[in-house]
């Protein structure tokens, strides 16, 4: 591959090496050329990866892969020469460059635990700081986790939503430009029958993260479908489970065991948020 020719690289020699795949910039590197690609990955749209921009993390690679999937390459999180040569040809036209976002197309596979949650975090945790009333980061990890089985659950992989949110007809929140997608599942009430329910669509993970946000946001503003499993969830008596939860904001254990009362899980067994928030140390992303 020929050397990039966008200024922004100055002729790093970590750059140069990777055009030529010798070595490609991955997991574990660190110096001047991590941190032309991290810059050139926020001069593109993406958000910046959390830590040092020098160091090649679990948020840089999940903002390669990202990249890569974005743009119809090999979504590996290595930045090669056919990463860097695309990168180059963004920088020289910013015309070709597409909304930042998980693609349609995007693996599913966040490989362990830690990597799950380093991607979620790189990818929404500001979604929710800059809500008029913040959510914790922690809380948000541990729910996602959960929720999506750590991103290998059928719901995500069929919605590409982390948080199996569902929408009745004529409620409004949370709100979503794909659509829902009408799936069984299994009654809370009953697990011993299921029943079909639609759940929400979402562009990748920023876009489910401003879900979750909407729906504890706007619990129990409207009326949801009389006669079903779901009808007490968006009454307007359920206002004030949404702000009891909202007072528990300062204390993210706390929060993330009481999501039951927005209907995340049943109360008896809502305490698993706060487990994996505490397992896994999630504070460290608030």
């Amino acid at each position: 591959m020929p050397a990039p020719q966008h200024p922004h690289w100055q002729n790093d020699p970590m750059i140069l090496s990777a055009t030529r795949n010798a070595p490609a910039l991955k997991l574990g590197a660190a110096g001047s050329g991590v941190l032309k690609l991290h810059e050139a990955l926020v001069l593109i749209g993406a958000p910046p990866a959390p830590g040092n921009p020098q160091l090649f993390g679990a948020p840089t690679k999940a903002l390669v892969e990202t990249f890569q999937a974005l743009y119809t390459l090999a979504p590996d999180g290595v930045a090669g020469a056919k990463t860097i040569a695309k990168l180059d040809a963004l920088l020289m036209a910013p015309a070709q460059r597409k909304p930042w976002k998980t693609a349609p197309n995007a693996p599913h596979q966040f490989g362990d635990k830690e990597s799950f949650f380093q991607r979620v975090n790189a990818e929404g945790s500001e979604i929710a700081r800059r809500r008029p009333r913040p959510l914790p980061v922690s809380a948000l990890l541990a729910c996602a986790g959960v929720e999506s089985g750590f991103g290998t659950g059928k719901i995500f992989k069929a919605t590409g939503n982390l948080f199996s949110l569902q929408k009745w007809p004529k409620v409004p929140f949370p709100s979503t430009a794909l659509g829902t997608q009408w799936m069984t599942t299994v009654i809370s009430t009953n697990p011993h029958k299921t029943a079909l329910a639609p759940f929400n669509r979402a562009e990748g993970i920023a876009d489910a993260v401003r879900q979750w946000c909407e729906w504890i946001e706007h619990y129990g503003e409207a009326d949801g479908p009389p006669g079903n499993q779901h009808g007490g969830v968006y009454n307007r008596g359920a206002v004030s489970s949404r702000e009891r939860l909202m007072t528990m904001v300062r204390n993210p254990a706390e929060f993330a065991g009481n999501l039951w009362l927005v209907s995340f899980g049943e109360k008896q067994h809502a305490h698993v948020y706060a487990k994996v928030l505490t397992e896994n140390n999630l504070t460290r992303f608030d």
